[in-house]
């Protein structure tokens, strides 16, 4: 298994439903807060998260995530 680590960058709400669809979690309870936290909407805001997988070339649903960037 393999832990493949990537940011997205945003702001507003945090799509939490890309966690479920592409499988993954935020790297830190840190990480957690900045999925809630609304702070100022229109300023950007990053989040780390991870995903594991058997498959070591595996990228997130980059054209899902409306609004937010992978990084």
């Amino acid at each position: 298994m393999h832990r493949i680590y990537y940011k997205v960058r945003g702001h507003g709400r945090f799509p939490v439903d890309m966690l479920r669809y592409d499988r993954s979690f935020p790297v830190s309870e840190v990480e957690s807060y900045k999925i809630e936290d609304m702070g100022n909407v229109m300023e950007d805001r990053t989040v780390e998260l991870a995903h594991d997988d058997p498959n070591v070339n595996w990228v997130p649903g980059k054209a899902r995530w409306i609004g937010w960037d992978v990084l």
